[in-house]
């Protein structure tokens, strides 16, 4: 498949050609085959109210006022059907173009009503079934070809760390509001750890890699520079953290932003503060609260030379920001180029799966297994963010349950599970391979 080459010819007017260029060369990181732009012979065309040439196998026909839809040269009578009703070109290139605010200076502006029902990776597979039925391509590929092997899909294991300690001050105003149903025994086992009488009831990392052990997944770790730039941002310290560990253990360290880093000021000086304290090059961030503008954010974390964010998400639902279920190269539309930064969105967030009924709930697990079920469908990506707190099971009960039997599952479907720094890795090296 890599050394397949098919041309096109595409001008259309809402999208620039440097847009479009994107959109193919992102295609073509995705699917194997290489898209090249040739205005003569072309495989692929887009029409604009003109005529249709002999030599074009697939054609999206944009008429005013009418949505676009792609048609295809039938093979023995030559005449042109109708394949699909919207043009996945287009929706590709819009997709990459997300604009949004999120967090707490969004002022809830840009909240997501849930997950949508036409993701990237089954635009993605609409496309291959076209190009297939075109014969462009002689054989239906797998989709997404980009995951090695026989994958279905992907999966990855994230945590964030916001509260590494429970203290005993912390405990108390828990008892007190009732937040929390760790009650007593959570007070308890916070002032035994307080007195060196025991672990901390949320030094869960050992934990959590004894658990990924058996499961054979190794996670990534988004951990707080130490500097408070925002009032609900984390209030420790990285050196706090185990960061030899973690390394033996050969999981990924990244970045957590504070809140106040949402249009990308600040992300430097925090990569350098946490590199310099875990001894280590960081590849990938993610912003606390989810706190990021964009395209600014993405902007500024590629230019403190950054391979990946991973910030698209919600954290009181599942699912997807606009239906993007796959890894991305964001393009910046207001200054017609791409964005060198790839964006690894985030699926399931445990908060946002539980919502306000017990983690035992089956409700809960099965709509984790509703969309394992999708992304397996077309191979898209499931990326979990589990905070690391959640392993104790006086505060959390039944969390680490419902993330083991989660995992499971989406092995059972088929998914490859992968750090986010070797998802960003495999995309790179496809995406630097085209033209």
């Amino acid at each position: 498949m890599a050394d397949k080459v098919i041309t096109y010819s595409y001008r259309n007017k809402s999208l620039s050609q440097a847009a479009v260029k994107h959109a193919f060369r992102y295609l073509s990181t995705l699917i194997g085959v290489q898209f090249v732009e040739n205005t003569e012979l072309p495989g692929i065309i887009v029409v604009d109210n003109g005529a249709i040439p002999d030599s074009a196998r697939l054609t999206f026909s944009i008429e005013k006022g009418i949505p676009a839809k792609s048609l295809i040269k039938d093979k023995i009578s030559g005449k042109w059907l109708t394949a699909l009703n919207y043009d996945p070109i287009e929706t590709v290139a819009l997709k990459l173009s997300f604009k949004g605010k999120l967090g707490p200076y969004s002022h809830k502006a840009a909240t997501p009503s849930g997950p949508v029902e036409m993701t990237l990776s089954s635009v993605v597979t609409d496309f291959c079934r076209a190009l297939c039925q075109a014969d462009l391509l002689e054989t239906q590929p797998k989709a997404i070809a980009i995951w090695p092997g026989s994958s279905k899909f992907a999966m990855a294991v994230t945590h964030d760390i916001d509260i590494p300690r429970r203290t005993v001050a912390g405990s108390l105003r828990l008892l007190y509001r009732r937040d929390l149903p760790g009650g007593f025994g959570a007070f308890a086992d916070s002032l035994k750890a307080a007195a060196g009488l025991g672990t901390n009831p949320y030094d869960a990392i050992g934990y959590w890699i004894e658990l990924e052990r058996e499961l054979s997944v190794k996670s990534t770790y988004f951990i707080f520079d130490g500097l408070r730039r925002h009032s609900f941002d984390p209030k420790y310290k990285p050196e706090i953290i185990d960061f030899e560990k973690l390394r033996q253990s050969e999981f990924e360290i990244a970045l957590h932003t504070s809140i106040e880093c949402f249009s990308g000021k600040g992300i430097a000086e925090a990569k350098s503060r946490l590199e310099l304290t875990a001894q280590i090059n960081l590849t990938g961030l993610r912003p606390h609260y989810l706190s990021a503008f964009y395209p600014e954010y993405w902007q500024a974390a590629s230019d403190a030379g950054f391979a990946y964010s991973s910030a698209l998400g919600f954290d009181h639902d599942i699912g997807f920001w606009d239906g993007i279920d796959l890894p991305v190269y964001p393009f910046d539309q207001s200054n017609d180029k791409e964005i060198n930064l790839l964006e690894i969105p985030i699926a399931i967030m445990d908060c946002g799966l539980i919502g306000g009924q017990p983690a035992e709930s089956e409700k809960a697990l099965e709509r984790g297994m509703r969309l394992i079920d999708q992304a397996s469908a077309t191979g898209g990506l499931i990326v979990l963010d589990w905070h690391q707190r959640t392993f104790y099971n006086r505060d959390y009960p039944g969390w680490r349950e419902l993330f083991t039997k989660i995992v499971c599952y989406g092995k059972g479907k088929g998914a490859q599970f992968y750090r986010m720094d070797e998802i960003a890795e495999l995309f790179n090296k496809s995406f630097r391979a085209q033209n």
